[in-house]
């Protein structure tokens, strides 16, 4: 029809006159009605369409359906599994792209952790009043919804936090709130990681032997510094052996030094940084230096750290730096002294703030342990002593007046393997013996709770031992869970909301946790390469025999100095002196303890036993961490780089 086109444009108005018009064509008439009709069909389709239900978008499915019934279940899942148990909560703050500040709030129960609470505090001011009412609100979510028994929090050392955690010491004198003892030992190596000493993008490998690839530090990760000297330092021979040929070759045939002139010049220094001795030589010393703080690193942030660990990991760091201590007065010798120094007078000024009875008394209540490391001349280190600070400790975390009487029976029997505690040194042997057989950390509530009779309770002893034992000393937890908000909250999705983001954070973090009790890390490692013969290293010494001995008079350690670790640290020494003055606070806490010692008169030097174990379990995962870099680096051997995402670099690095 030649007058569609001009039909269709006209209003309705004009459109009516047309068709009812007498004095129109005919043929104009027909056609005004043919599109009445057309248009009369299209709006009956329209309200048929807005009459039919929306199918919903594949994103609604997710956030408003999928995800909160995956959720759900979950949840239900862990309410009945944590029931009864012991844990930690720990809280801490993050701020991400979308400008919005959250706090999390976790729990730490037997070694796993799950996340209680994160709020959205972005319109709300930041102040200790506030960040104390969220915690009271957490600690009752913990004791109604979950059943969980908290004896502790931790949260970090920044002003409103520590200010929030006095407040609740004050107000729950029954819990153990101590600083965050990840954040502590960061604050002792932040200053101590230099710039990149160098970087070489080469892959080498000898003749019939193992390709090794360099390892580029992590700016955040502290122990990725100290495997990177490591891995440079056994490169050392390979890379002096490659500059040598390659100055024997003509400047044509050169294998090194190619490329523009920029890239000629930048190989030059290279080449010349690793033909000067003295480069290897303080890369050693380096290496020694940081050896003990990418262990106490590694212990400090596991979601497992527990009291004890934190003060034998502060007794490891002072034996290693006073054996490093030259008694010599050379240049040298000055400036080794200097840093060596700082970080003592360090570990000193954050032990003298620590709740010193807590920390003593769950190391004595290790039964791998007990008084071992303790130098034996300390006034309170006796069977009278030990009682005291024990009633005391108990009084304080269980609320009562007085410690039953079964108490003080309970710790000859446990000093004396005998009575109650006659099964204690046998099956803490069993229990050692698997932790080493299966590559597992030690821990020592399996041994309580494999020598309680069955159908009983705990004696007092052991019951006071599980309360302390499951006291969690970070908040790395909360760290781990903001990595996940931060992978997952990128610019392409900034507007996800509170409870979704938070969803899929505890279900990535729920499902990885899954994955490593399930026996993946090991197949993923088999997948992506064949993993070396891991020598599980020498037995663990042996535990003490027979009593553990309380002597009365011990005369005080001699302690050596070792040849050839003095370094020129005096830059690292001044900015360490920096990092103390940062570090003060006016807000400290008040905590009942009654013992005050510093750990130069705390620890027994000359015993190996607790230093053994100790640096066995941390080494454990530095090897771990080492065996990550090798699995991502298979191009070493040629071959091509391996895509990991996250969620297979979470399992594999944990």
């Amino acid at each position: 029809d030649h007058n569609r086109g001009w039909l269709s444009s006209r209003s309705d108005v004009l459109l009516n006159h047309l068709r009812n018009c007498e004095f129109q064509p005919v043929d104009v008439c027909l056609s005004a009605q043919e599109e009445q009709k057309q248009r009369d069909a299209l709006a009956a389709n329209k309200g048929a369409r807005r009459q039919q239900p929306r199918v919903p978008v594949p994103g609604v499915i997710l956030t408003r359906r999928l995800l909160p019934r995956a959720v759900t279940v979950m949840r239900t899942e862990i309410l009945a599994q944590v029931s009864g148990e012991h844990g930690t909560a720990q809280c801490d703050g993050w701020s991400g792209l979308n400008n919005h500040h959250y706090i999390a709030f976790m729990v730490t129960i037997s070694n796993k952790v799950y996340t209680v609470r994160v709020h959205d505090a972005s319109n709300e001011r930041k102040t200790a009043q506030l960040l104390y009412d969220h915690m009271i609100e957490v600690l009752r979510i913990l004791d109604v919804d979950w059943k969980v028994v908290v004896v502790g929090f931790t949260t970090d050392a920044s002003g409103e936090a520590r200010k929030a955690r006095k407040m609740l010491t004050e107000s729950h004198p029954h819990l153990i709130c101590p600083d965050c003892y990840a954040h502590q030992v960061g604050l002792s190596i932040s200053h101590y990681i230099p710039r990149d000493l160098i970087h070489l993008k080469l892959n080498l490998s000898r003749a019939g032997q193992t390709a090794l690839s360099v390892i580029r530090a992590v700016l955040t990760r502290w122990t990725a510094h100290y495997l990177a000297y490591r891995r440079l330092l056994e490169l050392g021979p390979a890379l002096r052996a490659m500059t040598s040929d390659d100055a024997m070759l003509s400047s044509n045939e050169k294998r090194l030094i190619t490329g523009d002139r920029a890239s000629r010049t930048k190989a030059r220094e290279m080449v010349a940084i690793i033909d000067t001795p003295g480069f290897w030589q303080s890369l050693a010393r380096m290496k020694t230096h940081l050896e003990p703080l990418a262990r106490a690193a590694n212990i400090a942030q596991a979601a497992s750290c527990r009291l004890d660990q934190t003060l034998l990991t502060f007794g490891d760091l002072f034996v290693h730096y006073t054996y490093l201590i030259s008694p010599e007065n050379e240049t040298e010798a000055d400036a080794n002294n200097t840093a060596c120094t700082a970080i003592l007078d360090s570990l000193e000024k954050r032990w003298a703030k620590s709740d010193q009875d807590v920390f003593i008394a769950a190391t004595i209540l290790n039964p791998f342990i007990k008084v071992i490391p303790f130098r034996q001349t300390v006034q309170w280190l006796s069977l009278a002593g030990v009682l005291s600070l024990l009633t005391r400790v108990y009084c304080r975390v269980f609320q009562v007046a007085t410690s039953p009487p079964q108490l003080f029976d309970n710790l000859q029997d446990f000093f004396n393997n005998q009575g109650t505690y006659k099964e204690l040194q046998s099956y803490a042997e069993v229990v050692s013996n698997e932790a080493q057989r299966n590559n597992h950390p030690l821990d020592p509530r399996k041994v309580y709770n494999g020598i309680k009779p069955l159908g009983g309770d705990h004696p007092p002893l052991s019951k006071l031992a599980l309360h302390l034992l499951s006291i969690c000393t970070n908040s790395a937890s909360c760290e781990r869970l903001f990595s996940v908000f931060g992978n997952t909250l990128t610019k392409l999705r900034n507007r996800l909301g509170n409870n979704s983001l938070t969803a899929l954070a505890e279900l990535k973090m729920h499902i990885r946790d899954e994955h490593l009790r399930g026996g993946t890390k090991e197949r993923l490692k088999r997948f992506f390469g064949e993993r070396k013969t891991q020598d599980t290293g020498p037995p663990l010494p042996p535990l003490p025999q027979g009593p553990t001995p309380i002597p009365a008079q011990l005369h005080p350690p001699i302690i050596p100095a070792i040849d050839g670790v003095a370094d020129e640290f005096t830059e690292i020494a001044t900015s360490f002196m920096l990092m103390l003055d940062d570090d003060d606070d006016d807000e400290t806490l008040e905590f009942p303890s009654k013992i005050s010692i510093k750990l130069s008169d705390l620890f027994d030097y000359r015993s190996t036993h607790w230093t053994e174990i100790h640096r066995r379990s941390a080494s454990r995962t530095l090897d771990e961490e080492l065996e990550l870099y090798e699995l991502v680096d298979l191009d070493a051997d040629g071959d091509v780089d391996i895509d990991i995402d996250d969620a297979v670099g979470d399992i594999l690095a944990n």
